[in-house]
């Protein structure tokens, strides 16, 4: 028996939760207006990054973002 998914699978997180904030940018609430710009910047280049990689060939039936 081979429980779980057995095709190519390639899924790029990135998390909406405080964490993210916290973990990357070292920011604790309430954001101030640049650091939420800054923080909707870091999301869109994550964005672009995935749809880069389709366009270089990444599967779409195989791709994902969370």
């Amino acid at each position: 028996m081979n429980p779980g998914y057995d095709k190519a699978l390639y899924l790029l997180p990135f998390d909406h939760r405080q964490s993210y904030v916290k973990n990357l940018f070292g920011l604790t609430p309430p954001s101030s207006a640049p650091q939420i710009e800054q923080i909707k910047d870091s999301k869109q280049l994550i964005y672009e990054g995935f749809v880069e990689a389709i366009a270089n060939g990444l599967p779409r039936d195989a791709a994902g973002i969370l």
